[in-house]
């Protein structure tokens, strides 16, 4: 019985220790103004929005002699244009935040033809040393707020794909108009409230109860089963 018991408490501690941290979902929105084109289609001047979601489950951390951070690919990005419709970015999508960072003036990034955790390529947005990226860690919201010290590449971004078309077309951005155009950033973190149990929890789980199957077979019947059965040879 002893025996038993700890073997039991043993596989609840693991269980314990093997919980999983909830998945999150980061929903991370950039506005701006350009123009530019799809395919052989231009638009002119025009507020750009782009919709990053990805799950912070994938985070990791980035770091350099001089530099340090965090990196996230992205599930899905989508970019709307106003009287072009919304598209979808083919090419994978990431994000960075760098909490310090002396060898550049930027402390995040949005990039296309993205290399995961690696060095983002493309086009990109980039937003410079703003006081709230120091600390942030892309595990919580980030209020609105309107950046003016940025650099958005002239050049062809990526490939993007209209809802409903089957046909994928290069986006290109031209900020020719303005130098730096002022991008608006915000960051919803959302937590999944159902926990993903990892394999390992389930077969442990499975075991436990198998255990306690055996166990019961190997002592008799309890008291009560005990009873019911003589209640029968009466």
């Amino acid at each position: 019985m002893k025996a038993f018991s700890a073997a039991l408490l043993a596989a609840t501690g693991l269980l314990c220790l093997g919980t999983d941290s909830l998945a999150s979902t980061i929903t991370v929105t950039l506005s701006f103004q350009g123009e530019g084109s799809i395919g052989a289609t231009p638009f002119s001047w025009t507020t750009l929005t782009i919709t990053a979601v990805g799950d912070t489950l994938n985070r990791v951390a980035i770091s350099g002699p001089d530099w340090a951070g965090y990196s996230l690919d992205l599930a899905s990005s989508t970019i709307s244009i106003p009287g072009m419709g919304n598209y979808v970015f083919t090419w994978p999508t990431g994000i960075q935040v760098y909490n310090a960072n002396l060898s550049s003036d930027t402390a995040f990034v949005f990039a296309t033809s993205y290399v995961p955790n690696g060095t983002p390529e493309a086009g990109q947005v980039f937003i410079g040393k703003y006081l709230v990226f120091t600390t942030w860690d892309m595990l919580s919201s980030l209020a609105p707020m309107t950046a003016t010290d940025t650099v958005l590449d002239n050049s062809d971004w990526a490939f993007v794909l209209r809802s409903g078309s089957t046909t994928a077309e290069m986006l290109r951005y031209d900020s020719a108009s303005i130098a730096w155009p002022a991008v608006t950033i915000q960051a919803t973190v959302s937590a999944d409230p159902v926990p993903e149990p990892r394999l390992s929890q389930l077969v442990v789980l499975g075991l436990v109860g198998l255990g306690v199957f055996a166990y019961r077979r190997k002592k008799g019947p309890v008291p009560a089963e005990k009873d019911q059965a003589q209640g029968k040879n009466c």
